[in-house]
């Protein structure tokens, strides 16, 4: 990063036009990788169910199962729907990255952060799980396994509800 500070994009405009065309294609390929990997989530149509402790992040939750022993609701989700709201997300985030630097440069003229975001747009992109799964090819176990931990930590904290703990909250139920 302290390279992106040596460089004069505010004074050299070949310099500032070669950072647009990086920035418009790091973000166009990120925008790329989320829909094949939209499309691919729909063309798996994954119906495991997946159960999550919900934190209020969960949106299109399928049914709420009940409450567990702390009093969280319990999530019941197919994968798909699961990797739908993880992508959905991801599309969510690159628009308001777009957004926000895209704003900054043009009412503030403050150009860094389209550098920086055009090296970031990588790293965030081989940091998603759903990249890993859907791209890679590996297999949803050990870190990857659904739900995803945030790397975030202000980021909502998901937890899978094991099989045993969902069958004995309905058994509590009935």
């Amino acid at each position: 990063m302290n390279i992106i500070g040596k460089i004069d994009f505010e004074n050299d405009p070949e310099k500032r036009m070669y950072l647009f065309i990086a920035y418009g294609v790091s973000q166009g390929i990120s925008l790329l990788i989320a829909g094949i990997i939209y499309l691919r989530i729909k063309s798996k149509n994954e119906k495991e169910l997946i159960h999550i402790k919900n934190t209020g992040v969960v949106a299109n939750a399928q049914a709420v199962v009940d409450k567990d022993t702390d009093g969280n609701e319990v999530i019941t989700q197919t994968i798909m729907e699961y990797d739908m709201d993880k992508v959905k997300q991801m599309f969510g985030n690159t628009f308001l990255t777009i957004g926000v630097s895209i704003f900054l440069y043009y009412k503030f003229q403050i150009i860094k952060p389209l550098a920086v975001q055009s090296l970031f747009a990588f790293k965030n992109l081989l940091e998603q799980p759903l990249v890993s799964i859907h791209i890679f090819g590996k297999k949803a176990t050990g870190e990857l396994a659904r739900p995803f931990k945030s790397s975030n930590i202000l980021g909502p904290k998901e937890e899978a509800v094991s099989d045993k703990e969902v069958k004995r909250m309905e058994k509590k139920k009935n």
